[in-house]
This record gives C-alpha cells, sequence and structure tokens, in this order.
C-alpha cells in the first residue's frame, strides 16, 4: 500500500497577514510586504525591495481578478515564508484584465526548493483563481479568519 504525504497546509501555509492595507499602488503594497517579511526572515529589506523590483520590472505579478502573486527564490532563507495582504482598496498592477489590484500574496522560497517552491506556487495560484474564496478573503474582518479560509481549503482544489 502507498501512502502519500501530500502536506497540503503547509503548501498554502500563511505565515503573516496585513488588513486592510491603505497602499497607493502595488509597488506600495509590495514595499509594506517586503519590509515585514524582512523583519520576520531576519534579511535586509532592500535584499528583499531590490529582488522584487527586479521581478516586477520582468513581468507584473498581478493575475488577474484584483489578485498579485509576486514571488521570490532567496538564497538567503531556509524555509518558504508567505504574506498576505488584503488592501483597504484596489490600486493599479497592470493586470492582465486591467482590474485593480486588493489582495497580494508574497511568496518566498528557499533557492535550494525550486520543486516544492513550484508546487506550493501553483496551488495557491489555482486557490486565488477562484472567484468565489476570493470574495471570502475580501470579507474577512480579521487576520484569523482569512488564516483559517486558506487552511480549510479543500486538497482537492489544491491538488497539483
Amino acid at each position: 500500500m502507498l501512502h502519500f504525504n501530500n502536506n497540503y497546509g503547509r503548501d498554502i501555509a500563511i505565515n503573516d497577514v496585513m488588513m486592510d492595507v491603505p497602499a497607493r499602488h502595488l509597488t506600495h503594497g509590495l514595499t509594506l510586504a517586503a519590509h515585514e517579511a524582512a523583519l520576520r526572515l531576519r534579511i535586509a529589506p532592500s535584499i528583499l525591495l531590490s529582488k522584487l523590483e527586479e521581478e516586477e520590472q520582468r513581468r507584473s505579478c498581478a493575475i488577474g481578478q484584483g489578485v498579485a502573486i509576486p514571488v521570490l527564490a532567496l538564497a538567503e532563507i531556509s524555509q518558504p515564508y508567505t504574506i498576505f495582504l488584503q488592501l483597504r482598496e484596489g490600486v493599479d498592477g497592470d493586470a492582465p484584465d486591467n482590474q485593480p489590484v486588493d489582495l497580494i500574496c508574497l511568496m518566498i522560497a528557499p533557492a535550494s526548493d525550486k520543486t516544492g517552491h513550484l508546487r506550493r506556487l501553483s496551488r495557491m495560484t489555482r486557490l486565488l483563481r477562484e472567484e468565489k474564496f476570493c470574495r471570502k478573503l475580501r470579507e474577512a474582518k480579521n487576520p484569523a479568519v482569512l488564516r483559517a479560509l486558506f487552511t480549510s481549503a479543500d486538497e482537492t482544489r489544491l491538488a497539483a
């Protein structure tokens, strides 16, 4: 008998949540997320900011439907880290559907964990493309409720 440990909960674990964030534009939201992540990861904010700027210049992290998923791989960390931001108002994010971004999920992975990072990104992207799920994220009034939405996402929606 084969047993598979898919670790769905770990794959979509949200380490930190920022709610009602008063970002003026997407770069401002990313800057706020990077500063918080840098504190948690104990690395210089300038490292995160410069890498986020490089990635954003290459291609927009906005995927549509008001969602942006910036991703980074860093040699300076040993565990994945995800911070989720619920913005007070939507901001321009150069999204393919031209919808303003109001949900940002910054995913940072160890550079050595390419396979795990791609699996987590795939699962998170699939989840954040669900209109109904995103509506619940927008309606969440506190971090505990928002986190619970991610942890209760059923395995069939996350299989990758």
